[in-house]
C-alpha cells in the first residue's frame, strides 16, 4: 500500500522539506579518501569514503560509499562497509513533483535562518501546503 505525504497531513498542514542545498552539493566524483580516525571503546576506528556523481535532467544522482574499519585488540579489522543512492532533484523537478502531489510552495529559504535561497545556500528548505 503507498501512502503519501498529502494522506499523513492535517487539512491545513504544512510540508516542510529540508535537504542539502546547490552550495553543499558534492561538485565532482571524489576517490576513496580518508575522512576521520578515532578512538571509539578503546578500539581506533577509521572511516574512508568515496563519492560518485552524475548530473541528469531530474538532478543530481550521487553514490555514496563508506567503510569503517574498526581494528581489534588482537590487530584484526572488521570492516563496515555502506552505501548510500543518493538524489537532489532540480528546482523545477522538485517543484513539479509538488504540484502533482497536490501542493504549491509558499516558502523557500537557503538556510535554517531563513536566509533567501540561492546558488551558494547550503540548505534548500521548502514550505509547501496543499493546493487549493
Amino acid at each position: 500500500m503507498i501512502v503519501s505525504v498529502g494522506d499523513r497531513l492535517e487539512p491545513h498542514g504544512l510540508l516542510v522539506l529540508d535537504d542539502i542545498g546547490p552550495g553543499a552539493l558534492p561538485w565532482r566524483d571524489l576517490p576513496l579518501s580518508f575522512d576521520w580516525e578515532r578512538e571509539i571503546d578503546g578500539r581506533r576506528v577509521i572511516r574512508r569514503s568515496h563519492i560518485v556523481r552524475r548530473e541528469r535532467p531530474e538532478g543530481l544522482r550521487v553514490a555514496y560509499a563508506t567503510l569503517t574499519d574498526t581494528v581489534r585488540s588482537d590487530g584484526t579489522i572488521a570492516r563496515l562497509p555502506a552505501s548510500f543512492r543518493l538524489w537532489y532533484p532540480f528546482d523545477d523537478v522538485l517543484q513539479e513533483l509538488l504540484v502533482q502531489g497536490g501542493f504549491v510552495t509558499e516558502l523557500t529559504y537557503g538556510s535554517h535562518d531563513l536566509e533567501p535561497m540561492n546558488r551558494e545556500s547550503e540548505r534548500r528548505i521548502v514550505v509547501a501546503r496543499r493546493a487549493g
